[in-house]
């Protein structure tokens, strides 16, 4: 009876302490997962922070002409397959309006690349991927584009290589186009020409206002230097 007895308090002492090793390990485990959570977290708190941030600030980075700091602001938003875009390049009336207004006006370009979707798209990835070299590099490839290019013809290839006889690096160019990096630069612009409900190229803004036609942008532009007192 007594050994029977010890035998059981042998076995109870045992279960408990089993119990208590697989406790332990459970805390143990326990721990090891919250510190993985934790480390997982601390990478993607910085990730998800830093990343964004900095794509976003690209996202919204344009390409300029005239003062950076002037009071009035013309955004073109098209295509670069866009004809009546060409017309308006090629009649040289974006640089009428900055020579007329010096100091007053500032040019942006914006893409919406709606005319030939893939030439537009392939020649805008181009054109920001020259945007990385620098401003003078994108407007020197956008004049080109309106004035050399086969719209809707010319290849992404070809576009790269004008960039080369422009000055620029082709072989950076080339690497940009590649990684597609700018595929969301050119389709953020498009998804905030449609958010604003425009329906062709080229579509113009002067502070917030909506063009139909150059005239009315010199108007509006007339019409806002005296509003501000210019």
């Amino acid at each position: 009876m007594a050994k029977r007895d010890r035998a059981r308090k042998r076995k109870a002492k045992r279960a408990q302490e089993e119990s208590k090793q697989q406790k332990t390990q459970m805390m143990m485990i326990g721990a090891f997962v919250l510190v993985i959570v934790a480390v997982i977290g601390y990478i993607g708190f910085f990730s998800d922070a830093n990343e964004p941030l900095q794509a976003t600030e690209r996202l919204l980075l344009d390409p300029v002409l005239g003062n950076p700091d002037a009071p009035i602001t013309v955004e073109e938003w098209a295509a670069f397959a866009c004809p009546s875009c060409k017309a308006v390049h090629e009649q040289g009336i974006i640089d009428t309006v900055l020579e007329r207004y010096p100091g007053q006006v500032k040019f942006v370009f914006r893409d919406f690349p709606v005319i030939s979707p893939s030439y537009d798209r392939a020649a805008a990835e181009v054109a920001q991927c020259a945007f990385d070299q620098g401003n003078e590099q994108f407007w020197l490839l956008h004049d080109w584009l309106y004035t050399d290019a086969v719209q809707g013809r010319t290849t992404q290839n070809e576009i790269i290589q004008a960039g080369g006889s422009l000055g620029m690096d082709v072989a950076e160019l080339q690497s940009c186009v590649e990684s597609n990096v700018h595929e969301e630069t050119v389709l953020f612009d498009l998804q905030r020409a449609y958010a604003q409900n425009f329906n062709g190229t080229p579509t113009f803004v002067v502070n917030g206002q909506r063009m139909f036609s150059i005239q009315q942008v010199v108007e509006t532009i007339e019409s806002e230097i005296v509003r501000l007192g210019l």
